[in-house]
């Protein structure tokens, strides 16, 4: 007996400084009263623009996450979280580094991608980010981690120079220190386990027959399991309630503007737009808008500089409805209409480009509008058709019997107003049989869709599409006579005298209503001259 109790209080205590060393390693050195597992700082230098954790890195939620990041050359640092698809969209359109591993302690494993050098869109100043650190000194974020694919960002504040910074990753665990405490507990149990069993004097034998009794020694293992059992459920309990868990989401998607970015995103839109309409400042509409409605605004500033006037600004927007659908990937879009019936559509291309508005068409004042508040956007297979069907059916009207083909006609659209002033300006130039004096040999009037339709279905039940058609109009003479633009704002862009023809180029801003039943309504449709000249 006296050799197992030797072999017993040597295991005892052999198990003991193990468990006593970890339990005190992992609450002193590696974990602390803050709950955290640092990383270890190490100096990162690579050619990217930016870090980005690599998806699979976090690939785990529920504890806190914990970013130290600091220049090395002093300049700003910004650290940041968003979601994988805005964080790839930003990250692709320079050089940049993925941190693939990050192995205890100080090592970390990266992986280069090749890419453009050109200076990205500074990090600070985009709306998606979830959590963001950013200023010249060391910075930390810090972030609950989430269910799903998300990644980490650290880069230059400027976002034109690759990326060269002191860097620590940290894990906060709920209760791993007292997790830490309990596994030291338990092995100083063990080691005081051990002492008793080296102290234990063997019992003397008995000079008379032993009185039948219960052994007392069996309660010393039933102690020993008492004492084991209790840290045991200890340490299970403080520690397992902060235990990462395996990401269950895969997929993200997210509004593509809060009502606050929105609001900033219109309230800028504002003062630009009236700053630029008064001085035609085409730089600066430019960052505000793109597509046709920079095209249709650059031809509006255009004209207000040969007229030698102020270019008549847009309606303010800053309190307009909006309509925010949800995106997972980029383009992404909202809408916005006004009290005064303006409807516009903004686009951002990628995660670090600006929000600019590429569409604009105000309703007419008695067309029935329902309300785009809560709308989202839905694929455009049913509603394209339609809008190639109104192009033709204006082109059909702008052509002659013969050569307008099978084309549908009005009955398949609900017109207004604007569509109708149209119609009848081309019904005018087709009875038109002289220019200045010149006989009119042909008139060809060509309408072609500029964009793909962009279409929401509204909580009524309605869907609107809005898009844009470019007009082609070539009207040509006999040559027996000068001709030119005699009225409107073609005899604006174009004071000359042609020998053969005329020509000119349209835009149409059109928005079409369809019902949940019957054929759709011409609710906007906003005409503007982009050129004219002859030939």
């Amino acid at each position: 007996m006296r050799v197992l109790r030797g072999v017993l209080g040597a295991l005892l205590a052999v198990l003991g400084l193990l468990v006593a060393a970890v339990g005190a390693g992992a609450a002193f050195w590696l974990i602390g009263p803050d709950d955290t597992v640092y990383s270890g700082e190490q100096h990162l230098a690579v050619q990217g623009r930016t870090l980005v954790t690599s998806p699979t890195l976090i690939n785990q939620h529920g504890p806190t996450l914990h970013v130290r990041a600091q220049s090395v050359d002093g300049m700003p640092v910004f650290i940041g979280v968003g979601r994988n698809f805005d964080v790839v969209s930003y990250a692709e359109a320079a050089a940049y580094t993925s941190l693939v591993q990050i192995k205890y302690p100080v090592a970390f494993s990266t992986e280069e991608h090749i890419g453009a050098t050109s200076p990205l869109t500074a990090p600070a100043t985009l709306d998606w980010w979830l959590a963001k650190a950013t200023g010249p000194a060391k910075q930390e974020l810090v972030w609950p981690i989430q269910d799903g694919p998300y990644q980490v960002v650290v880069m230059p504040a400027r976002g034109d120079a690759p990326v060269d910074v002191q860097l620590e990753f940290g894990l906060e665990i709920p209760h791993a220190f007292l997790a830490a405490l309990a596994v030291l507990l338990i092995g100083l149990v063990l080691l005081f386990l051990a002492w008793r069993t080296f102290r234990r004097k063997p019992k003397a034998k008995p000079t008379t027959a032993p009185v039948a009794q219960e052994e007392p020694v069996a309660k010393k293992p039933a102690a020993l399991r008492t004492a084991l059992s209790v840290t045991a459920v200890l340490t299970l309990t403080a520690g397992c309630a902060g235990l990462p868990e395996a990401n269950t989401v895969t997929a993200l998607s997210r509004p593509a503007v809060t009502a606050d970015s929105a609001r900033a995103i219109l309230t800028r839109y504002d003062e630009v737009a009236a700053k630029a309409a008064r001085t035609r400042d085409l730089k600066a509409i430019s960052t505000v808008e793109a597509d046709e409605q920079l095209e249709r605004t650059q031809t509006t500033y255009q004209l207000a500089g040969l007229r030698k006037g102020p270019a008549k600004p847009p309606t303010p927007l800053a309190q307009a409805a909006v309509a925010a659908p949800e995106y997972s990937s980029y383009p992404m879009r909202f809408a916005t209409q006004t009290g005064d019936r303006q409807f516009g559509v903004w686009v951002r291309p990628t995660a670090g480009a600006p929000w600019r508005r590429s569409f604009a068409a105000t309703a007419d004042a008695a067309a029935k509008v329902p309300s785009i508040t809560g709308a989202r956007e839905i694929s455009s297979d049913r509603t394209a058709p339609a809008a190639e069907d109104f192009a033709r059916f204006l082109e059909k009207s702008g052509t002659s019997p013969a050569a307008s083909g099978s084309a549908p006609d009005s009955k398949a659209f609900t017109l207004n107003p604007g569509v109708d002033a149209l119609l009848k300006i081309q019904q005018a130039r087709r009875s038109q049989t002289k220019i200045h004096g010149a006989a009119i040999r042909s008139t060809t009037d060509k309408f072609a869709l500029a964009s793909h339709p962009v279409t929401l279905l509204t909580p009524s039940g309605e869907s609107l599409t809005f898009f844009t058609l470019t007009e082609k109009l070539i009207v040509a003479t006999d040559g027996s006579h000068p001709i030119n633009w005699a009225d409107g704002d073609e005899s604006v862009l174009s004071t000359r005298d042609y020998e053969d023809g005329l020509n000119a180029v349209y835009s149409h801003s059109v928005v079409l209503a369809f019902p949940a039943k019957g054929d759709p309504r011409v609710v906007a449709f906003s005409t503007q001259v982009l050129k004219a000249d002859g030939y």
